[in-house]
């Protein structure tokens, strides 16, 4: 055996498992029906780990009734096998709870004398001890706990608003305080963390697979018996196989190359289980079909991923040879074999049902499709009815097989059968929000309900196919309360733009698809053709779509994005107004590569035109006014002139001078001449729009586009300044070297007599100057944080008003 690795610290206490902080009550009942469906099918070497799994959650409050009561069932437990080192550390760890020292003591002993014993029994404890905590380990969800927190601040922060509207004196001041630091709070936890928590569960699984390899180890230098080993080599298996799904969601290489061994170590393992376990013994049985089960599962699932070495080396294993070759021909094998073997097992039957809804979206062949989907809904529908607490995860398979289903099938075809497919997806769906399960369900949902909605015009958009209002509006119910939940993502944003669009609501509608679009690094033409289909309808802002696509062609490098988006459906739907955005770029100075970018534009709506029109005569011309970078020209003395020129005007620019005492915007900008068009488009927009359901809309003052004539600058500055509660500044190497020398020294002059309206909001890696490090900042350099930047930059200044 290999030296050991892990020091042996026993007790599942002191593993820190997310099963001692559940606090959702349903969260609780399905972790105990989990284990009590454990303590039936799974062998007894494991019964003792699931107890005390259990008293984990029993005791996450430390109650002192409770620790009392869960002491006295676990020295029950202890009477059966007194050296059983994980149960004498919990019951250490109990007593010390409740202030029982001299107990715990007497316990930590005991364990002492068995970890420095070399006796057969005392080694084979200590492998034990090591293999418990790994299925413990192995067990540990994704529990996103700093998500639940943020969701729960950002209630308190607006029932302290509320508070403060009526609050005075003291009671004010301490309310003040206490909205700030939740929002404070917030903006900690709005930060991107979700990696942090893929490492933080990484971490965990890996303890799982090592703890139960180094076990095995251990338990085969003792020369235990086969079959035991091969129990634990079923766990182990199980271990590196959800190790492998953490894996997967890692972004470097190094770390996603180790799920090409976990994959050979976890079916070589299952291959063992299956060979190695006698078939006439029925407590064996569950092992057994459930390694078939997995391996047709990883099969199935990994046989697309060529990187992840799908060929599996089984050369110690010669006996299992010739059924694994005719598995991998046919995966669909194994989970028969494990149906055979273990007819009537939930778990089983969900894995086979989603294994064939894998397999049909790798059919062709539209009979065969549809035969496996009925198949598929045939098995996930027996799941569902062997037990009626059934895992919601069973129902989750069913409804994505009825949207397949639905997808398969024409409606010309068969209108009434396409219709009960999707209420079938529907009731299956409601079952699932009941269970707060992952973003793609409710964007899941919410499609059938779009597609209700509309039916059978289903993949038809826009305000004038709806049939039933009712079923949109449920539609948008659900994507709020998915936001809600789970926090912004590229599926949320794009169907809450759908969805909106189909309620004539556009302009919420090109705000959340401008939204996909910084959620997502792939290049995708189909939600760029979706900004533009939005923002084309009623009165098109021709500037913000020409900023989507100059920035669409900046983040991809890729011009000819431009000609895919541009649909021939879109060019013929929208011909005149596209028409329209060419002669307002023919009259607006453009620099270089907005040039390129308009003249793209043009050659993609003339290739794409309807055969009945034409371009005008100037459009044809592909000419456009090219823009010179006019420098600015000035002095300090120049800056004091202008300054000193609008103190002596009337009372009124006097007053633009001082502190103001009314406030007609809830904010405005100072930006840079590069950055106005994007700020306008990406940032302004956001903020001025009601984007969900308890989201609020802010009053903006219009930007300045003369950035010409410095004398606009510093003046359009100062209106911005005395105008609006807070004044956004934007950050940018262009904005620091070119505008912020003309502006420092009135902005500072003003932050001097009021110290907290400024704000800046960092578009680059540009270093901000000395004099303004104190001030509160936003970050918005990273695109796929912009979204959540801006929620933030909104609760400021929506929160400030109170503040």
């Amino acid at each position: 055996m290999s030296k050991p690795t892990i020091t042996v610290c026993p007790g599942l206490y002191r593993l820190n498992l997310n099963l001692m902080h559940i606090g959702d009550a349903r969260e609780i009942e399905k972790r105990r029906e989990i284990l009590e469906d454990a303590k039936v099918k799974e062998h007894e070497i494991v019964k003792q780990a699931i107890t005390l799994m259990d008293n984990l959650i029993d005791n996450r409050l430390s109650r002192r009734s409770c620790l009392k009561t869960s002491i006295q069932k676990l020295k029950h437990s202890l009477a059966i096998n007194p050296k059983h080192l994980n149960t004498l550390a919990d019951l250490a760890e109990m007593h010390r709870k409740i202030h029982l020292d001299a107990e715990a003591n007497k316990y930590d002993e005991d364990i002492e004398t068995i970890l420095t014993s070399n006796t057969f029994d005392d080694s084979k404890e200590i492998a034990n001890c090591l293999l418990e905590q790994g299925y413990a380990y192995m067990f540990e969800d994704f529990d996103n706990y700093e998500k639940e927190a943020r969701f729960s601040l950002n209630d308190a922060s607006k029932q302290l608003i509320v508070e403060l509207s009526n609050a005075r004196g003291e009671r004010k001041t301490r309310l003040q305080c206490a909205a700030q630091y939740a929002y404070n709070a917030q903006c900690l936890l709005n930060p991107k963390f979700e990696q942090l928590l893929n490492e933080h569960l990484l971490e965990k699984r890996r303890n799982g697979v090592a703890f139960l390899k180094e076990g095995i180890e251990r338990l085969t230098n003792l020369s235990v018996s086969k079959s035991e080993i091969t129990i634990w080599k079923f766990y182990h298996a199980m271990a590196c196989n959800r190790l492998y799904s953490s894996y997967r969601q890692c972004r470097d290489a190094e770390t996603k190359s180790k799920s090409t061994k976990l994959t050979n170590d976890s079916c070589r393992s299952f291959l063992e289980v299956v060979i190695d376990l006698p078939e006439d013994i029925n407590g064996y049985a569950f092992y057994r079909a459930s390694s078939y089960a997995y391996i047709a599962d990883i099969l199935i699932s990994r046989m697309e991923n060529s990187h992840d070495g799908i060929q599996i080396d089984i050369r110690s294993i010669e006996n299992g040879k010739v059924e694994f070759e005719a598995m991998q021909k046919d995966p669909k094998q194994g989970f028969i074999n494990a149906v055979r073997i273990y007819p009537n097992d939930e778990i089983i039957l969900h894995r086979y049902g989603e294994a064939l809804l894998m397999l049909s979206k790798r059919t062709y062949n539209k009979h065969d499709k549809l035969c496996m989907l009925e198949k598929a809904k045939d098995v996930l529908t027996t799941a569902i009815d062997l037990q009626q607490k059934t895992h919601l995860a069973v129902y989750k398979a069913r409804n994505n097989v009825y949207i397949s289903m639905f997808d398969c099938l024409k409606i010309s075809e068969d209108e009434e059968k396409c219709k009960k497919l999707l209420l079938n997806a529907r009731k299956d769906g409601l079952l699932l929000m009941k269970e707060h399960f992952v973003t793609s369900d409710y964007c899941d949902l919410a499609t059938v309900c779009q597609y209700l909605a509309k039916f059978p015009q289903c993949n038809d958009f826009g305000e004038q196919f709806v049939k039933d209002v009712e079923y949109i509006n449920e539609a948008l119910d659900h994507v709020n309360t998915s936001l809600h939940l789970k926090g912004q993502t590229f599926a949320i944003a794009n169907i809450f733009g759908s969805i909106l669009f189909d309620l004539g609501e556009y302009e919420t509608a090109a705000a959340w698809a401008t939204r996909a679009l910084l959620l997502t690094k792939i290049q995708n033409p189909t939600n760029i053709t979706n900004i533009c289909w939005y923002m084309l309808q009623e009165k098109p802002a021709y500037r913000d779509i020409f900023n989507i696509l100059t920035y669409v062609v900046r983040k991809y490098d890729n011009i000819g994005l431009i000609s895919k988006a541009l649909t021939s459906g879109l060019v013929k739907y929208h011909f005149t107004k596209l028409c329209g955005i060419i002669t307002y770029l023919q009259n607006t100075l453009l620099d270089q590569p907005q040039t390129r970018i308009a003249k793209a534009l043009i050659e993609s709506i003339d290739k794409k035109k309807p055969p009945y029109a034409q371009l005008g005569p100037a459009t044809q011309r592909y000419t456009f006014r090219r823009s010179q970078d006019v420098p600015l020209v000035y002095t300090q003395a120049d800056i004091a002139k202008v300054i000193k020129e609008r103190e002596q005007c009337t009372n009124e620019n006097v007053e633009r001078l001082q502190v103001p005492t009314s406030l007609e915007y809830d904010f405005s900008a100072i930006t840079g001449k590069d950055d106005v068009g994007w700020i306008k488009s990406f940032v302004f927009n956001q903020l001025s729009l009601k984007l969900f359901d308890d989201d609020v809309a802010l009053k903006g003052r219009p930007l300045c586009e003369d950035h010409d004539l410095y004398s606009s600058i510093i003046l359009d500055a100062l209106d911005a300044v005395h105008t609006s509660r807070s004044t956004l500044m934007f950050l940018s190497d262009s904005f620091l070297e070119r505008e912020w020398p003309l502006l420092k020294t009135p902005m500072l002059d003003m932050l001097k007599k009021r110290p907290d309206f400024l704000i800046l909001c960092v578009l680059d890696s540009c270093q901000i100057p000395t004099e303004l490090e104190q001030l509160s900042t936003i970050n918005l350099a990273n695109d796929k944080q912009i979204p959540i930047e801006i929620d933030n930059l909104k609760l400021k200044l929506f929160t400030s008003q109170y503040l």
